[in-house]
């Protein structure tokens, strides 16, 4: 299961057996030993190996390997080509919207005609370098486009999630994480949804009833 795990996380990212094994500081036929089952790696290489991977140690252990705690190939392929899709139509939207003809964009960025029909058609994806040339003559910021409301998406914003998470003072993170003060951040949500006008009554009859 650890074996399979392995294997499927270090491809994802790319790296390659020496990578992994240089990182472990172990021979690369001991690396090898770890993705075929013949050898199971220790508790704090598989720590270091979920930090290198970017992925929860947590998931190393998964039997359901069609989980969806992992991004497999398949739904990575299914979202950048759902993306792909979504981009290219508002991409002819807006030049549309601004009474503009193919010609007149390749003018304006030195994109080829053909490539401009190809990406508005999706027979081609948008390179980032024209990608970002597109935008700046629509008027928009490339962040204009990245969605959330896709897998990907919502992965990078767990991650800016915990990151934030980590920026607090190291009291803080001890009070959040237990789970005894969950009533005390309910109660810090519910004051901070609130409207200043009745925070402000609040304080004053508090005031009163401490006076």
């Amino acid at each position: 299961m650890i074996a399979v795990q392995l294997k499927q996380a270090r491809l994802q990212n790319a790296k390659s057996i020496q990578d992994c094994a240089s990182i472990l500081n172990i021979n690369e036929s001991d690396y090898e030993n770890f993705e075929s089952g013949l050898i199971s790696p220790s508790l704090p290489e598989l720590e270091v190996l979920s930090f290198v991977f970017d992925r929860p140690i947590q998931l190393f252990f998964e039997s359901d390997l069609s989980s969806d705690s992992g991004i497999s190939p398949e739904k990575i392929k299914m979202v950048v080509e759902l993306r792909t899709k979504i981009i290219a139509t508002k991409m002819m939207v807006l030049r549309n919207e601004k009474e503009m003809s193919i010609n007149d964009v390749s003018s304006n960025t030195g994109i080829l005609v053909s490539d401009l029909q190809d990406y508005e058609t999706c027979e081609k994806k948008i390179p980032y370098v024209e990608f970002d040339a597109l935008c700046k003559l629509y008027g928009l910021k490339t962040l204009d486009f990245v969605s959330q409301d896709n897998l990907i998406g919502q992965i990078n914003s767990e991650k800016e999630e915990f990151n934030n998470y980590l920026k607090l003072p190291e009291d803080l993170r001890s009070f959040v994480s237990k789970p005894i003060n969950q009533l005390y951040l309910e109660l810090a949500k519910k004051l901070s949804d609130t409207d200043v006008e009745k925070l402000r009554s609040l304080a004053e009859n508090l005031l009163e009833i401490t006076f």
